[in-house]
C-alpha cells in the first residue's frame, strides 16, 4: 500500500511539473512573439501608397568613385507622377522601377547633370505609366 501511494505521489508530481513547464514555455513563447513581431514593415517591404498620382520612392544612398579617386556619396529620393490608370502597374513593378532608378543613378552620377538624369529617368519610366519624375532630395557629398 505504501508503494502504491509513493507511485501516485511521484506520478502526480511528474504531471504537475510537465504542466508547469508547458505553461511557462507557452508564456515565454508568447512574450517572445510580442517582442520580435515588428510594429510595421521595414520601408523596403512596405507597399508604396499612390496619393494624388504621386509615388515617393524610398531614398537611395549610392557610393561612387569621384574623378579625383575619392569615394563620393549620393543621397537621392525620387518622386514619380503617375497616370492614375497605371496605379496597379506601378505597385506590381515597384522592385523593377527601383532597380531601374538605382541603375540609372549609379551609372550616370558623374556623366550627366541632375536635370539630364531626370530626363533619362522620365524616358525610361514612361512605359510604366510615369508622367513625370522629380528629385525630392539630390545631394552629392
Amino acid at each position: 500500500k505504501r508503494r502504491l501511494i509513493k507511485v501516485i505521489v511521484f506520478v502526480g508530481i511528474g504531471i504537475s511539473v510537465v504542466v508547469l513547464l508547458g505553461v511557462v514555455f507557452l508564456f515565454f513563447l508568447n512574450k517572445q512573439d510580442e517582442v520580435s513581431s515588428p510594429q510595421k514593415l521595414p520601408s523596403y517591404q512596405r507597399p508604396q501608397a499612390i496619393e494624388d498620382g504621386e509615388v515617393l520612392l524610398d531614398p537611395f544612398i549610392i557610393l561612387y568613385k569621384q574623378r579625383d579617386g575619392h569615394t563620393g556619396i549620393l543621397e537621392a529620393q525620387v518622386s514619380l507622377q503617375v497616370d492614375p490608370r497605371y496605379t496597379s502597374n506601378i505597385q506590381l513593378n515597384m522592385v523593377g522601377i527601383r532597380s531601374l532608378v538605382l541603375d540609372r543613378l549609379t551609372t550616370n552620377i558623374q556623366i550627366y547633370t541632375k536635370k539630364e538624369i531626370l530626363e533619362i529617368l522620365k524616358t525610361d519610366l514612361i512605359d510604366f505609366g510615369v508622367k513625370d519624375v522629380a528629385f525630392v532630395q539630390y545631394q552629392l557629398m
